[in-house]
């Protein structure tokens, strides 16, 4: 923290234009002996653009723009210069060895976020928030992010810690008077405190599946015999010839995965192999990979051949594999002559099926809205989904401390015991946002992060 850090902060490729960022108490100082702006300044002012060129041993490097941020108003609460020269690789590289010959030193992956932490300037759950912001999939990973960087989570979680500090301080009041025969505090009124605190909890933990979906897309296994259609609904859904489309059944031995963007979700298909009997070793082990991506699919999407005579034992087994799975059963291939005997046999097992043709395009539209539907249709209604593992574990051990202080609290256990569980379940909430966490953790969690962040 002591040191003044450098880095590119956009890719490092060719370019419109980089920016190159500096945090640090020499910054603006390092700026100076780098920078000369067009016209002469006595000091730069905070947040104001300068144009000038940056000059090494009097020899001009690069026209750029330079901004300075000063303490506390910056991304790091230190002051921080940002650089903006043209977009090569080779230049960047020179300013950057330029700022580091002047003192500066090369950051560590994600450390101007670390400084920001470290400076009180956001919480673990916002600084968790920048790194999911960067790599999201899709708009609503993008705005979910986005709300949890603005501290929209970090306020509820500020609320839950103001529960908990006041039911800890009528606990710590009660045992200060030792000598009374009777509790000095309502008990009921601290379980219905403690139950308000276990709602916010469970509110939270009731997103991670819809979080979870957010941030890594609705896992789609397309999954039918041979020749149902599978590579031509990937290929029309997703506007490309990724699979190969052939009248040979078995074409299909591997898994083929590409993705699409549903209401700002990202949905993943998976083309799988035909399901069927066969004694191609290839082909068996592409098989039973399609076993598992449909055990491990957010949706079955189950296409039938609707040009068959009837529902053979084949497609049978195939709706009795994902019986027990959220799934869609789509029948294929309506501009051919799709079979009502078919229809009628599938609508006994399959009321809610649709039909439709990969070939011409017909009700792919509704299709991709019934994914949206299958996956997302029966949310919580609640923003800012928890979407990260560590957040999930602080919130379970919270919820798990919380259920043991109000078995204590309900069960007449003196209160110094139920506050036992409560002092952990407020543990593991500062542990969430990072108030109470080993260097260890933060240093990983901060190294995740791409250089220049």
């Amino acid at each position: 923290m002591s040191t003044t850090i450098t880095a590119l902060s956009t890719a490092p490729q060719a370019a419109g234009i980089h920016v190159i960022r500096m945090s640090g108490d020499e910054s603006v100082e390092i700026l100076k002996r780098v920078f000369k702006p067009a016209k002469d300044v006595d000091t730069f002012e905070h947040a104001r653009m300068y144009f000038g060129r940056v000059i090494d041993n009097g020899v001009a490097l690069d026209e750029v723009y330079a901004v300075s941020f000063y303490k506390p108003a910056s991304y790091t609460g230190e002051n921080v210069v940002e650089i903006q020269c043209h977009g090569s690789q080779l230049l960047s590289k020179r300013i950057l060895e330029l700022l580091i010959k002047n003192g500066a030193v090369p950051a560590q992956p994600g450390e101007f976020t670390k400084r920001a932490f470290l400076n009180g300037k956001i919480d673990l759950v916002q600084a968790e928030a920048v790194m999911d912001l960067l790599n999201a999939s899709g708009n609503a990973a993008s705005k979910n992010a986005f709300e949890q960087l603005s501290g929209e989570l970090s306020a509820k979680i500020n609320e839950l810690k103001e529960i908990f500090v006041f039911v800890m301080a009528n606990i710590d009041a009660d045992i200060d008077f030792p000598e009374a025969d009777i509790e000095v505090v309502d008990r009921n009124m601290l379980i219905n405190e403690l139950l308000r605190a276990q709602k916010k909890v469970k509110a939270m933990l009731s997103t991670v599946s819809e979080g979870r979906i957010i941030k890594d897309g609705i896992k789609v296994a397309i999954c039918g015999l041979p020749n149902a259609g599978k590579s031509s609904l990937l290929n029309y859904m997703t506007g490309s010839d990724r699979a190969i489309v052939t009248e040979i059944p078995g074409t299909t031995r591997d898994i083929i995965e590409e993705a699409l963007t549903v209401n700002g979700v990202l949905v993943r298909l998976f083309d799988t192999a035909g399901l069927r009997d066969t004694v191609d070793k290839v082909e068996s082990i592409g098989i039973e990979r399609t076993k598992n991506i449909i055990e491990n699919s957010d949706i079955a999407l189950v296409l039938l051949d609707g040009t068959s005579r009837d529902l053979n034992e084949e497609n049978m087994a195939l709706l009795n594999m994902t019986t027990d799975k959220k799934r869609i059963v789509a029948v294929n291939k309506s501009d051919l002559d799709v079979s009502a005997d078919f229809l009628s046999a599938l609508e006994k097992i399959e009321p809610d099926y649709m039909v439709i043709s990969a070939q011409t395009g017909d009700g792919i539209d509704e299709l991709k809205e019934r994914i949206y539907n299958e996956a997302l249709g029966n949310t919580t209604g609640e923003t800012n989904c928890i979407t990260n593992a560590r957040q999930i574990y602080c919130l379970r051990q919270c919820s798990r401390a919380l259920d043991d202080a109000l078995e204590d609290m309900k069960n007449s256990e003196p209160l110094d015991i139920a506050g036992i569980n409560i002092r952990e379940a407020y543990q593991d909430i500062l542990e969430l946002v990072g108030e109470t966490i080993s260097d260890e953790i933060t240093d990983k969690i901060f190294m995740s992060f791409c250089l220049g962040k």
